[in-house]
């Protein structure tokens, strides 16, 4: 009888966050960088991936036309305060505070 051993260190394979959208990878520019056959066959699966979670997630928030989408990207747009440039940008919590 065959028996199915499991490893108990084997990590799993990389999942795309629910509710956000993956950026996608520059295939040709890291091509160009020198990476091989074996990177570009893993970047387009990895980008095809991403444009499909990216799908579902349009689906599902009902943002499949293009008005819908503009609506709600404006409609968040006036929720985030828009910086006004002036002023002295906020201090990091490691930076010196004098």
């Amino acid at each position: 009888m065959l028996r199915c051993r499991q490893t108990p260190n084997a990590k799993p394979k990389a999942q795309f966050k629910q509710d956000t959208i993956g950026k996608l990878i520059d295939i040709q520019a890291k091509l160009a960088a020198g990476k091989g056959t074996g990177y570009e066959r893993w970047a387009k699966k990895y980008n095809l991936k991403a444009m499909a979670q990216t799908l579902i997630l349009l689906q599902e928030k009902d943002l499949l036309n293009e008005d819908a989408l503009n609506q709600r990207i404006a409609e968040l747009g006036n929720q985030v305060p828009r910086c006004t440039g002036g002023g002295e940008r906020p201090r990091r919590s490691h930076e010196n505070q004098q």
